[in-house]
């Protein structure tokens, strides 16, 4: 009798710890065989009246460009859920692309000249012009900000920032906002501007 529990213990530690190389097919969320194309295939019922989804990985796009290795070919279509742009998104080998209406992120945006700038008002200068660099997608909206005031009307690539009258210390940046992927809006560097009297 102990020899046979023996041999069931040597028995169970291979299968639990043994390396063996293990080729299927699975089905998960109903008692029939996957189709022969199929590594893996979910049903959405479950149980009956009940169903479900595949839920993904979520995860902000910060802790999504900390995954490593995605220059591994193995890395080429993982998928995840970006919350912070409430999108699926997948790697296709050189960077993260959105299923929200085939969308891409915006990954960036820069102002020119990075500054600081100096201003008279009584020399007349009259202005200083600013030009935003949008990284990612091509599907966006500008909005320029002075002073953390929207600018109205200010909605293209180029800002004219005017001398105002009041001498004093202005900060100019600029947001571009993804009109294809909602809460997808990336802020520029901020440039300061002097004016003196």
């Amino acid at each position: 009798m102990k020899n046979f529990y023996a041999f069931k213990t040597i028995i169970l530690f291979f299968l639990l710890f043994g390396v063996t190389k293990m080729e299927a097919q699975v089905t998960i969320g109903a008692d029939s065989l996957p189709h022969s194309y199929s590594v893996l295939e979910l049903y959405s019922q479950y149980k009956t009246g009940i169903f479900g989804g595949l839920r993904l990985p979520q995860m902000t796009s910060q802790q999504r460009d900390a995954i490593p290795n995605l220059t591994n070919e193995e890395s080429f279509g993982l998928m995840i859920y970006n919350t912070d742009i409430d999108c699926v998104q997948f790697w296709n080998a050189t960077k993260w692309v959105s299923l929200c209406k085939g969308c891409q992120e915006i990954t960036g945006v820069t102002i020119s000249p990075a500054g600081p700038i100096s201003l008279q008002v009584s020399a007349g200068q009259g202005s200083a012009e600013f030009t935003a660099n949008v990284q990612g997608t091509t599907t966006y909206q500008y909005e320029w900000y002075v002073n953390n005031a929207l600018q109205t009307g200010a909605a293209s690539a180029t800002f004219v920032f005017n001398t105002p009258t009041a001498p004093g210390t202005y900060t100019v940046y600029a947001n571009a906002v993804n009109t294809c992927i909602p809460n997808n809006t990336k802020k520029s560097n901020e440039v300061t501007i002097n004016v003196t009297p």
